[in-house]
C-alpha cells in the first residue's frame, strides 16, 4: 500500500511500477535574474528587471535600449541618411518622409516675414494700402515722415508744426462753453457791463453827496456795488444837479 506523499515509479531494472517516496532531485528554487521557490511542486516565478543582465529585446517587448536615446533609436526607423525629413505615418506604418512644401514661407504687402520656416518676426508698413482700425491696446510707435505743418482757421487760428500757439477768435461762430477753470483774458471795447440775456449795456452807480472847497477840492472815501460782471467801470465826478461831470478816470 503507498504511504502519503508517495510517487509512481518505474524500477531501473524492470519494466514494473511501484510507489516510492520520491526523490531528493529537481528545482526547488531559483534567484538572480528570476526568482521563485524554495518550495516544490508548481511555484511561481518572478522576473526581477533590475536584475536583468541585459536589455530586454525588442522582439520580447522592450527596446533593447539602456538609455532613452538609443531605446528611441531602437524603435524608431533606420535614421541613417534622413537628415531633416519628418516621421510620416500612411496609417499602418511610419517612416521617414520630406517635409511637405505647403505652409506661409513669405508675407508681402501691408505685413511682411519671411522668407523662413518656423516663428519669423512680421513687420507693419509703414504706409498701409487702406485704412486700418487697432485695437485701444496696441501700441503703435514711429516717426511722421509726411506734411509737417497744421494750419488752424475759423475760431482757433495758427499755424506751425508740433507745439505752436493758438489764438481764439474774438468773433466766434457760434456760443461757447469754458470750463469753470479757463482762463480768458482780453480789453473790452464796446459798452461796460453784459445783461442776463447777453446784450452789452451801462449800468450808473452813484455815491452819496459829497461836499467840495470853493476851488473844487474834495476829499472821497465812499463804497458803490458794482453790477456782475462789470467790465472796465469809468468813475465820473459830478457837481450840482444838471451842471454835469467835470472829472473822471482814464486818458
Amino acid at each position: 500500500m503507498p504511504s502519503a506523499g508517495d510517487v509512481l515509479t518505474v524500477d531501473t531494472d524492470t519494466t514494473k511500477t511501484k510507489w516510492a517516496t520520491p526523490g531528493a532531485g529537481g528545482i526547488t528554487q531559483l534567484t538572480a535574474d528570476v526568482t521563485a521557490g524554495p518550495g516544490s511542486g508548481s511555484v511561481a516565478a518572478t522576473v526581477v528587471a533590475t536584475h536583468l543582465a541585459s536589455p530586454l529585446p525588442i522582439a520580447q517587448g522592450g527596446t533593447a535600449g539602456t538609455t532613452a536615446t538609443t531605446a528611441l533609436t531602437n524603435l524608431l526607423p533606420s535614421q541613417t541618411g534622413q537628415s531633416g525629413n519628418v516621421l510620416e505615418s500612411n496609417g499602418t506604418t511610419a517612416s521617414w518622409q520630406a517635409p511637405s512644401a505647403g505652409g506661409i514661407t513669405q508675407l508681402t504687402s501691408d505685413v511682411t516675414a519671411g522668407p523662413g520656416s518656423g516663428s519669423q518676426a512680421a513687420t507693419l508698413a509703414t504706409s498701409l494700402s487702406s485704412s486700418r482700425t487697432f485695437a485701444a491696446s496696441a501700441s503703435v510707435s514711429g516717426s511722421n515722415t509726411g506734411d509737417q505743418t497744421i494750419t488752424l482757421t475759423s475760431d482757433v487760428t495758427g499755424s506751425g508744426t508740433g507745439s505752436f500757439a493758438t489764438t481764439l477768435g474774438t468773433s466766434l461762430s457760434s456760443s461757447r462753453t469754458f470750463a469753470a477753470s479757463a482762463s480768458v483774458s482780453g480789453s473790452n471795447t464796446g459798452d461796460q457791463t453784459i445783461s442776463a440775456t447777453g446784450a452789452a449795456s451801462i449800468t450808473n452807480v452813484s455815491t452819496a453827496p459829497f461836499p467840495a472847497s470853493t476851488a473844487g477840492n474834495s476829499d472821497i472815501n465812499a463804497t458803490v456795488r458794482l453790477p456782475h460782471p462789470c467790465i472796465a467801470p469809468i468813475v465820473f465826478v459830478f457837481g450840482a444837479p444838471n451842471v454835469g461831470w467835470f472829472a473822471a478816470t482814464g486818458g
